[in-house]
């Protein structure tokens, strides 16, 4: 793949395009956390992530370094080396940390996979520096259905030197793909079964578009199925996520209550901008604010900071805590990938992609998308431009996720 620089310093903003800048994806380099000054916009160095790549842009090493207040450097904390198979999926995750002035081994988490590409079983282990040896922790086993939706993860615990049921999850879909419910068990050794613990199901309005998510709790004393929480979401013309309505059960009168709800604004490109989340206070009938998140784009809407906030002060009418992430990222050229883009087709490259990383969806026109996990859950929605479109993965976690855009959907991988 070419590589062609463009170099962005967040702290200025200072850009040096080169050619169709459509024809780029955004590649982080280094992520700066700060502190807020309660109450002021001064921010104080906290700690900043440093990536490294290979030939092919793909994350072989990421560190996590802290700002320490004596020295005003960063000193080491914890170094992630990434391993992978001949079919580039994430084979070996190996976190270290930094002791005195040296690496030394933390944790490991091996997977291996099917022919599709799809986590088969994934081990944990911890490092046990009196034996200089690997100690099992944790694994896990996904069964997939024909097409490729999981429908069991299956968690085990290492106990003893034997391996112990811990947790099953259960999952179904409906037609179009949707996760429609998770069902978890836990296992009970006084009975050696599993046993009911929660459930979630979401549903979906004409757009296909997560309308509500409903909690239950498993009532061991009644055998039944209690009604927890849900959350209710609202759509503008372009299926933007506008509104999150969160609602608690009553048990006593069997009715819901509101408790919360957040509210999203997006930039001209669809990009979202500001989400607000307020308490409801019943006593007051009023809403008060709980936290707030801002993002920030560079003029080729590539995300380039962004504020979270949190603790309102009802005295000062300020947040108490806030902090702030900057993201310095190269640009590297794709056009060579616009080959597999077909007329009215999408594309979305590279895949599996590195949680943090960015990845691209080449697009043959401008229509909405969507990007939703395992569970069904939406974590990005927007609308994608003809061309190219560099997406970030910074609010995704390790997994299986789904973009939907148009009438097409693709299965690509967080590692």
């Amino acid at each position: 793949m070419k590589r062609k620089l463009l170099l962005l310093l967040i702290s200025g903003l200072f850009f040096v395009q080169t050619g169709n800048t459509q024809n780029f994806e955004c590649q982080v380099d280094t992520v700066y956390e700060y502190f807020y000054v309660t109450g002021t916009n001064v921010t104080l160095p906290f700690r900043r992530t440093i990536n490294q790549y290979n030939s092919e842009s793909i994350l072989t090493n990421r560190y996590l370094q802290n700002w320490d207040n004596g020295s005003n450097t960063y000193v080491n904390q914890t170094w992630n080396t990434y391993t992978y198979d001949a079919n580039g999926n994430l084979a070996v995750h190996l976190i270290l940390n930094w002791v005195g002035n040296s690496w030394v081994n933390n944790f490991r988490i091996t997977r291996t996979y099917n022919s599709d590409n799809l986590v088969l079983e994934s081990l944990s282990q911890s490092w046990d520096s009196p034996s200089n040896d690997w100690i099992n922790s944790g694994r896990s086993f996904s069964v997939y259905d024909q097409q490729g939706n999981q429908t069991q993860l299956l968690v085990q615990s290492w106990v003893s030197s034997t391996w112990v049921n811990n947790q099953v999850n259960d999952y179904e879909f409906d037609a179009q793909g949707n996760q429609t419910s998770r069902t978890i068990k836990s296992w009970s050794t006084s009975i050696s079964n599993w046993e009911n613990q929660e459930r979630y199901f979401w549903t979906y309005n004409a757009n296909q578009m997560e309308s509500e998510f409903l909690i239950q709790e498993w009532n061991a004393g009644t055998s039944m199925w209690i009604n927890d929480s849900k959350t209710d979401k609202v759509y503008d013309a372009n299926n933007l996520l506008t509104l999150e309505q969160y609602s608690n059960w009553n048990q006593g009168n069997s009715s819901w209550e509101q408790s919360g709800k957040s509210d999203f604004t997006y930039t001209s490109a669809g990009k979202v901008e500001e989400q607000v989340t307020q308490t409801w206070i019943s006593a007051s009938s009023t809403w008060q604010n709980q936290s707030k998140q801002t993002y920030e784009y560079s003029p080729l809407d590539v995300l380039i900071a962004r504020n979270q906030f949190s603790n309102w002060n009802v005295s000062t009418e300020v947040y108490d805590y806030g902090t702030r992430m900057e993201y310095r990222c190269s640009l590297i050229d794709v056009s060579d990938v616009e080959s597999y883009v077909l007329t009215g087709d999408v594309a979305l490259f590279p895949n599996p992609v590195i949680q943090g990383d960015w990845f691209n969806v080449q697009s043959a026109k401008s229509t909405a998308y969507t990007v939703r996990d395992i569970l069904g859950k939406i974590h990005m929605q927007g609308n994608l431009q003809e061309g190219n479109n560099a997406l970030e993965t910074h609010t995704l976690v390790s997994g299986v996720y789904f973009l939907l855009a148009g009438n097409k959907t693709i299965k690509f991988i967080i590692q």
